[in-house]
């Protein structure tokens, strides 16, 4: 990722694979087709709780969704956009630091 720009980044997993889109564009894509493991550790956003790595940017926002959306929703997601099927959305943009 481009050093000090504002990016929109999106991972996807459908039945199928794995594809990760940047401001909209799919860039990247795997097959992929097992099961995702679980863990006791809580879910973080921006690090990870099992390994201790931690993001090394800043979040402006986040949602997550219980289906894989497709190219077309991805590339009509604004920087305010929220799909109405979220089940997480927050937006850290007014957050204070």
């Amino acid at each position: 990722m481009p050093a000090q720009q504002w990016v929109h980044l999106v991972g996807v997993r459908d039945g199928e694979g794995l594809k990760l889109y940047v401001d909209g564009d799919l860039v990247a894509e795997c097959a992929f087709t097992g099961s995702v493991s679980s863990n006791s550790f809580a879910p973080g956003v921006g690090v990870d709780q099992q390994t201790g790595r931690s993001l090394r940017g800043v979040l402006a926002g986040i949602q997550i969704y219980s289906r894989a959306l497709n190219a077309s929703e991805i590339a009509s997601m604004t920087t305010s956009s929220v799909l109405s099927d979220a089940i997480v959305a927050y937006d850290f943009s007014n957050a204070e630091s």
